[in-house]
């Protein structure tokens, strides 16, 4: 659809941003990048059931995404989110024990030709703003990583949106790769 179709230049922008990240970032050391969160005053936490304020989590999201997100941000979706006994999230908690920093993995099964593949999405990350640029979600998402890497995951993946630059830093740190490009999503 030709509404779907974006500028060519601004996907060879995209593109070039992409690739130039994927060329430069070199892959972090998960465990380091949570210590230095950790001797920086915050707890990081990771696991399939975590003891979360809901109102702290909305109010996060909330102020991340300016209550414009993939999905509604009502306490019900959040609950489902953070309740879900096949996500596993990681959290940032601050000094006065309030989650600075979200980030989940959507992990499931599927079977292809007999054999059964375990796929995880990284997805609905958030950081509260007086925490940006401080190098919480790259502990969050090395917790993930950790998690995941326990539990044997077959493939890991997510999407990031091309304007959030400091977003696919940490996605390409973490050790993805570009792959490719959804116009206009």
């Amino acid at each position: 659809l030709k509404e779907r179709q974006e500028s060519k230049y601004l996907v060879e922008a995209e593109l070039h941003t992409a690739r130039s990240i994927d060329q430069r970032e070199e892959d972090t050391n998960y465990q380091e990048a949570i210590r230095r969160q950790t001797t920086s005053g915050f707890d990081i936490k990771a696991g399939t059931s975590l003891d979360v304020d809901l109102e702290n989590i909305l109010g996060l999201y909330t102020e991340a995404y300016e209550g414009n997100y993939t999905f509604g941000l009502n306490p019900e979706n959040i609950r489902s989110l953070v309740e879900n006994p096949g996500n596993i999230k990681a959290v940032a908690i601050d000094k006065d024990e309030k989650v600075a920093s979200i980030g989940v993995a959507e992990v499931c099964e599927v079977k292809v030709d007999g054999k059964t593949f375990k796929f995880a999405e990284l997805s609905d990350a958030a950081t509260y703003s007086k925490y940006a640029r401080k190098g919480l979600y790259s502990a969050t998402s090395s917790a993930l990583m950790i998690k995941l890497a326990e539990q044997d995951v077959d493939l890991v993946y997510g999407e990031a949106r091309s304007s959030h630059i400091g977003v696919n830093i940490v996605c390409r740190r973490s050790g993805r790769r570009f792959s490719g490009l959804l116009q206009k999503h």
